[in-house]
Order: structure tokens, then C-alpha cells, then sequence
């Protein structure tokens, strides 16, 4: 954890981690009542997706809610990142555990042909998730 940071606001009651989820001790952070996540999940390679997700299950509190931004496109036009995580991904990783309810997609295909040359489609999509 040496180049992890901490950060916490001035009353305690919320602190930001800057790290690798894999390499925070969960000791650090007990339980959280929010996750934001916009560039973790599409950062973490397709074989270490249930790994991350079963880990962000096991630190969230009963009355959690996750923001989950992901990105949408054909794996086959780019491979890098981020990563696409297609809603069928979202529903397998989260659904046995939480409601999930699209906030919004948004089509980006202008803006991911210009960085990434993706032709046929790219959708940034927000999720809102909850416990069951």
C-alpha cells in the first residue's frame, strides 16, 4: 500500500481511498455506504472481473448504493482500455447480489472513433445499484 492514499474529510465521516481495491486491506475501510465507480471496473481485465465485483460485494453495508459508469463497445474494434462491460457483464457480476437499474446511456460513437477508432457503436452507461 505505499502508494495508496487516504484521504478523509474534516468531520471523518467520509474517506477516499486511492488505491487497487485488490490491495486494500479491508481492516482500512470496514464497510462502505457508497461506491463510486467510474474507471475502476473497465480498467480490470475480463478473467479478474469476478474477483473485483465478488470483493466490492463483501465491503458494501446493508443499505449500500454503487454508481457504476461503464462503457459499451465491440471488444473486436478495441482492446484496450477502458474496457468494454457490456449489461449482460453488469447483471452477471452484480445481479445474484443487486437490484440494478440503468440511469443512462449515452452514445458516444464521434468521440470513440476520434480516440479509439471503434466504428460501429460506443455507449457510456450509468447504473445505480442496490442491495436486494
Amino acid at each position: 500500500m505505499s502508494s495508496s492514499r487516504i484521504r478523509s474529510m474534516m468531520d471523518d465521516r467520509i474517506h477516499f481511498f486511492n488505491c487497487s481495491v485488490f490491495d486494500l486491506p479491508r481492516s482500512l475501510c470496514g464497510s462502505v455506504d457508497c461506491v463510486y465507480d467510474r474507471g475502476a471496473l473497465v480498467a480490470v481485465f475480463p478473467p479478474e472481473r469476478e474477483k473485483y465485483a465478488l470483493l466490492v460485494l463483501s465491503l458494501l453495508s446493508p443499505n449500500a448504493r454503487y454508481l457504476l459508469v461503464t462503457v459499451d463497445y465491440p471488444v473486436e474494434e478495441y482492446q484496450k482500455g477502458p474496457r468494454s462491460v457490456p449489461d449482460d457483464v453488469v447483471h452477471s457480476l452484480f445481479g445474484g447480489s443487486l437490484q440494478i437499474k440503468q440511469l443512462e446511456s449515452v452514445e458516444m460513437l464521434e468521440l470513440a472513433k476520434e480516440r479509439f477508432g471503434v466504428k460501429s457503436y460506443f455507449y457510456e452507461k450509468v447504473f445505480i445499484m442496490a442491495k436486494e
